[in-house]
């Protein structure tokens, strides 16, 4: 690990890489990136961070002390491998911190990866939506240089350290992301069985005199899905492969996986525009997904078999 003042990279800057990024330049650090293969949106959101920009992944990884890489689950051991190449010719190559929703089997992957290139590692996880990230949000730090990343961090913003074994950081993560995306799940479901009932309004109402704590949640989390919902579909899975290692049948966790997967592929953000301007309702993104249900929903004709063979199958969420 260096010491004194760290230059932190960022792989890749989207809305939580930009938050971080952010952070981390208002606590005196420097922060570069790149925006390579990266959307015109992402470019604004460096901007506004006032991250320094590089050409390329190569440029990051020669100037970074240590690297955070925040990209999709299904593409962060990819991302590792790719970043491993880039330090062969280094001396001294960057720390590697993944702060990705993966499975601890991942990152324990990852962590082998890396120890056999003598990258240090540090299993991470940051709770919190992006845009909360300074008032709410905790870095969850794991590995045997987790403590030493922390104290580098210093009051940047909270951190947890939760030991010196990879894969704790990512453990932590799948239970407290299976709760925040099962709950988006079960309110999502049941505002669609409201619509359909008539009854969307008063059930809204109704949830937010009696359950004020779980609205505040589902307040905060819905009107960020229309966006990120393949995303969580992505992180859902990771966590029944947490559960299936561990001898556990995912139920809860696959229903909710297929839901987000399947509302992932309308590509909601991209068809209503002028509500990703104005910002999203709970209302507006339960009418969305309500005006794209088939006009004439599955019939579990085989009584209860039937519903256990296809319980748990995305398509029982398809949708559009």
């Amino acid at each position: 690990m260096p010491r004194g003042p760290a230059v932190f990279g960022i792989l890749y800057p989207g809305e939580m890489g930009c938050s971080l990024g952010g952070l981390l330049r208002d606590a005196g650090f420097r922060v570069v990136t790149t925006l390579e293969r990266r959307s015109p949106r992402t470019r604004t959101l460096c901007q506004r961070s006032g991250l320094v920009v590089l050409d390329t992944v190569a440029d990051l990884v020669r100037q970074s002390e240590i690297i955070f890489s925040l990209v999709t689950p299904s593409a962060a051991l990819e991302a590792a491998e790719a970043f491993a190449r880039h330090t062969e010719s280094l001396s001294y190559p960057p720390t590697y911190v993944d702060a990705n929703s993966i499975s601890p089997c991942t990152a324990e992957a990852i962590a082998q990866l890396l120890a056999d290139c003598n990258i240090d590692f540090v299993d991470a996880a940051i709770h919190g939506l992006a845009s909360k990230l300074r008032s709410q949000g905790t870095l969850y730090l794991s590995g045997p240089s987790a403590l030493h990343l922390a104290n580098i961090l210093g009051d940047t913003l909270p951190v947890r350290v939760l030991g010196g074994s990879q894969g704790k950081a990512s453990a932590l993560k799948m239970l407290l992301g299976g709760i925040s995306k099962g709950i988006v799940s079960l309110f999502l479901e049941m505002g669609l069985l409201g619509r359909s009932t008539g009854l969307l309004d008063e059930f809204i109402a109704a949830c937010q005199g009696y359950y004020p704590g779980i609205m505040t949640a589902v307040d905060r989390m819905v009107p960020t899905y229309p966006r990120h919902a393949a995303r969580r579909g992505e992180e859902m899975r990771e966590l029944e492969r947490t559960l299936h290692s561990q001898g556990i049948q995912p139920q809860m966790a696959a229903g909710a996986r297929g839901l987000l997967t399947a509302m992932g592929r309308l590509g909601l953000a991209e068809s209503c525009e002028e509500k990703e301007h104005t910002g999203w309702t709970l209302r507006d993104v339960v009418e969305e997904l309500y005006s794209r249900m088939p006009s004439q929903p599955p019939r579990w004709a085989g009584g209860d078999a039937t519903v256990e063979k296809h319980a748990h199958s995305p398509e029982l969420y398809e949708i559009g």
